[in-house]
């Protein structure tokens, strides 16, 4: 039973983490960073069920005892629905705290609001002023006056190969350094 709300508060905790998202409600929407945040604290159970399962049986191997897992259950299930209940509320509060009564706006209420267009400027703004006896001057041209020639492509010619011995590099053994040798 613990383990399976432990996977579910995972698939929680992921699902917050990567999309930013947790209601608590349908009046609180959790704004993104406290949502990542309590979506983070949701994937603590698991890894810290692990850890402490980890360090009983350390610590029973350093008193020289084999661990027995059936000693150790009441401990360890009592610990972990610990861990599991902390992590939970922890993460809740969070979400609590990050949270705003704002309702977002429904399907149906934007599909009734007409959209609202922008109005246009009365007057022209003019972006830079310009005085009475100054005027706007042409941009020059970026094209060139004069057609250029193509340039002349030769293939390429590459010197022919020669034929060598085959050679190859191997290590001795105990030398870093590299030695040829003949095949």
């Amino acid at each position: 039973m613990i383990l399976g709300i432990e996977i579910a508060m995972l698939i929680a905790g992921v699902m917050a983490l990567a999309t930013g998202k947790f209601r608590l409600g349908n009046e609180r929407v959790v704004h993104p960073g406290a949502a990542r945040v309590a979506g983070l604290v949701l994937l603590l159970p698991l890894p810290l069920a692990l850890v402490f399962g980890f360090v009983a049986g350390l610590t029973q191997a350093a008193a020289g005892r084999r661990f027995d897992p059936k000693e150790w259950q009441g401990t360890l299930m009592v610990a972990v629905l610990g861990l599991t209940v902390v992590c939970a509320a922890l993460a809740f509060s969070i979400a609590l705290l990050g949270s705003s009564r704002r309702r977002e706006p429904s399907e149906d209420s934007r599909r009734l609001e007409p959209p609202t267009m922008p109005r246009g400027a009365e007057e022209p703004i003019d972006v830079f002023p310009l005085g009475p006896d100054e005027r706007v001057q042409p941009m020059p041209s970026l094209r060139p006056t004069r057609r250029q020639p193509p340039l002349a492509v030769s293939p390429a010619r590459f010197p022919a190969p020669t034929r060598q011995r085959k050679r190859s590099v191997g290590l001795i053994l105990g030398s870093w350094r590299p030695v040829p040798f003949s095949m």
